[in-house]
């Protein structure tokens, strides 16, 4: 009996060694680092630790957000999306200024008639000249004896103080006439005051003390003591009986755009007298011309002209070059042909360039016309003119430094 109890234990013994021996060759699970090879920063699998191919991940997918779309409706597409980048000669929007084709920044000063003043160059102790900067038109031409005068066109905007103011010529008539405004001087000869009542009537204003401060003579000096206040201006004539209201100004045409052709010109020297002379230079910064003008001490050297309004230097879009003819009547009283003038020659510069074209009246009562040589209505700039009023027999003469000239008037 007792052989068996240890036939028992022994068979016990091996069963337990056999059962630790193949507990160690029992294969390894997979760490959740080497699940299908993925790093376990893959927060979006499953890493349950399963041996063979990794359970698919259950993924939410949320109901998508509508969003609401319009019924296309019907819209209207001009011809062309692009601005114009011209205006006139014909026709000007609403607040664009058909002397100057830019937006004015009071609409309601374009109801009113033009007003056009008498501002002295001479003797040159009335330099500097005030006001002329916020001028839309600037015409200066030749008065006799070696000097020059400008006629000044107020419209777009005002000036507090303009001068000083000088006396009137015959050319004022045709000139103001044409623009449809009123003329503001200081006196003028017998002869040259019946002519310009003759053109003008009812719309020449003299400077006296009851005007002031429209056309205020605020000295004694009869030179350049007198001066304007361009708004007082436009208030005073309406208490002289005068329908202050806009007048047909259609005839020029503006283009940011330069036309094309033409010559480079940065530079023009005009030599009206050996005491008269002035220079236009072209400034590409700001894309336009400064005026500069001599002593007259006879040197002939030039100096910047500014406004004593601002302290700045006279600037202009386009200076403008017209040759006129000058019949003289006696040394200081000149008619000068505006109203007849057809075809008349007319040099045009603008953004450093000079194109040669002619000038026209359309009659008494119209703005002046500007053509190239090909007979297509001539492109100014935006913004204000100079006009340069020569004799049909001057000369202009290239200078050695390009974009540079000479111009010598001759009656």
């Amino acid at each position: 009996m007792s052989g068996k109890p240890q036939k028992i234990t022994l068979v016990i013994v091996v069963l337990a060694v056999i059962l630790i021996l193949s507990a160690c060759t029992l294969p390894a699970f997979d760490t959740p680092a080497s699940i299908g090879g993925l790093s376990s920063e893959n927060n979006d699998q499953d890493n349950s630790g399963q041996s063979g191919d990794a359970q698919p991940s259950l993924t939410f997918t949320t109901e998508p957000t509508w969003t609401w779309t319009p019924e296309p409706t019907a819209t209207f597409t001009p011809t062309s999306t692009a601005t114009p980048s011209w205006v006139g000669p014909e026709s000007f929007g609403d607040g664009i200024n058909p002397l100057t084709g830019e937006m004015v920044s009071d609409p309601t000063l374009l109801n009113r008639i033009p007003l056009a003043l008498k501002v002295s160059n001479f003797p040159a102790a009335g330099r500097p000249h005030f006001g002329l900067s916020f001028a839309d038109l600037v015409f200066e031409y030749y008065i006799g004896e070696g000097m020059t005068r400008f006629l000044v066109f107020f419209y777009g905007q005002d000036a507090e103080k303009v001068g000083p103011i000088r006396s009137g010529r015959l050319i004022d008539g045709q000139l103001v006439r044409m623009y449809g405004g009123v003329l503001g001087m200081k006196g003028a000869d017998i002869g040259t005051t019946a002519n310009l009542n003759q053109k003008l009537p009812g719309r020449v204003f003299n400077a006296v003390p009851a005007a002031c401060p429209a056309l205020c003579p605020y000295t004694i000096s009869h030179t350049y003591g007198t001066f304007s206040d361009t708004a007082a201006f436009s208030e005073y004539i309406e208490t002289r009986g005068l329908v202050n209201s806009r007048p047909e100004l259609e005839g020029m045409r503006f283009d940011s755009n330069p036309p094309e052709g033409g010559q480079q010109a940065e530079f023009l020297h005009i030599y009206y007298n050996w005491n008269d002379q002035v220079g236009w230079e072209y400034d590409a910064e700001r894309g336009v011309y400064l005026r500069s003008q001599d002593p007259a001490d006879g040197t002939g050297e030039l100096y910047p002209m500014p406004d004593a309004l601002t302290g700045e230097q006279l600037a202009f879009e386009n200076v403008v070059v017209l040759y006129a003819l000058h019949t003289f009547h006696n040394p200081t009283t000149i008619e000068i042909e505006m109203w007849y003038a057809n075809g008349r020659r007319a040099l045009f510069l603008r953004d450093g360039v000079m194109v040669e074209g002619t000038f026209s009246a359309v009659d008494e009562d119209h703005p002046l016309r500007f053509e190239t040589v090909d007979g297509e209505s001539y492109s100014f700039k935006p913004g204000s003119t100079w006009f340069q009023i020569v004799g049909l027999g001057s000369m202009l003469n290239a200078q050695e430094e390009p974009g540079s000239w000479y111009l010598q008037f001759i009656p």
